[in-house]
């Protein structure tokens, strides 16, 4: 496994950093979740992400009790306030049980405005940096145009942004733009690492090449993937590492049980419907219902989502 330095904040990473969502989609229990984080360690990951909303704390500090060699953990909050995010510090600091927190994020900030209304929260993050809570701070977005804003910011250590190569989910641009803005942001010494390499999921047919394609970007230093399982965690670490991929390892990441979820925050707007060829897809009362008997988890139906609510779990 490589490791690349991540941008001036003095951490050297793993080019395949673990993404923790899908503890929180899977309801993956706290010793099942620790069991897999001490694998990755072993595998060579000494990235972990995780996020107050994701419920991963807890399995992060049970497989700390087993690792033994320095590890980055990064985590982030969707505070919206000053006194929030002060607790969201202090709430990851115990659960975690670590201090400092290697990374503190402002979680999934997608507008201008939304970024504007949190600065309380921020100015919150960097003082818990200047008082040692920290050791470097970010945001993380789905958006051009917040990536833009926040990479111009001398208080800016760490940009957690979305990409690959289909536009899956890039807010306000795409695939280009947002290529050219990390790029430039890595100029200026912001430590730069992706989220949604696999689009949520609708990648995992084509999951090698999808990877491939953004460990590619020189100046990305990490790429955050989910991974529940060990035959996907071995996988993805293969490819990341440029290793021959096992046997078992690839046949057992296909056969995993898979299934489409349509997260909370879809905002009903239909347009996977009009995409499901095989009419899946049906409207619900606040959103559309999948018939798992017709669906054939090809993912097309998560491409034209607004909001990325869509994903092959």
């Amino acid at each position: 496994m490589e490791y690349r330095a991540l941008g001036q904040t003095g951490l050297k990473v793993s080019r395949l950093a673990f993404g923790t969502i899908p503890f929180k989609l899977r309801e993956i229990p706290v010793e099942q979740g620790a069991e897999l984080l001490v694998s990755a360690v072993e595998q060579g990951i000494n990235f972990f992400d995780l996020a107050e909303m994701y419920g991963s704390y807890p399995h992060m500090r049970a497989a700390l009790r087993f690792i033994s060699r320095p590890v980055v953990v990064a985590a982030k909050s969707a505070a919206k306030d000053a006194d929030a995010m002060d607790t969201s510090v202090k709430r990851a600091i115990e659960e975690i049980g670590v201090s400092p927190i290697d990374i503190f994020k402002l979680h999934s900030a997608d507008t201008l405005e939304d970024l504007d209304r949190r600065l309380p929260a921020w100015e919150t993050l960097v003082k818990a940096k200047s008082d040692g809570l920290v050791r470097a701070i970010g945001v993380s977005t789905h958006s051009c145009k917040v990536f833009e804003e926040v990479a111009r910011r001398p208080d800016v250590d760490v940009i957690l942004t979305i990409l690959n190569k289909a536009d899956v989910g890039i807010l306000d641009g795409g695939c280009d733009k947002m290529l050219e803005l990390v790029r430039e942001a890595a100029g200026r010494g912001k430590g730069i690492y992706l989220m949604k390499a696999l689009a949520g999921g609708l990648f995992f047919s084509t999951a090698e090449k999808a990877i491939e394609y953004t460990l590619s970007i020189p100046e990305v230093a990490s790429v955050a993937v989910g991974m529940q399982r060990i035959e996907e965690l071995i996988f993805k670490v293969s490819v990341a590492a440029g290793a021959p991929i096992p046997y078992s390892a690839k046949m057992g990441a296909k056969a995993a049980k898979r299934r489409l979820m349509i997260r909370d925050f879809c905002t009903g707007c239909g347009a996977c419907i009009d995409e499901c060829r095989y009419g899946a897809l049906t409207m619900g009362e606040k959103k559309p219902i999948v018939d798992e008997e017709k669906c054939i988890l090809c993912g097309y139906c998560g491409f034209p989502c607004p909001v990325l609510a869509i994903k092959i779990m």
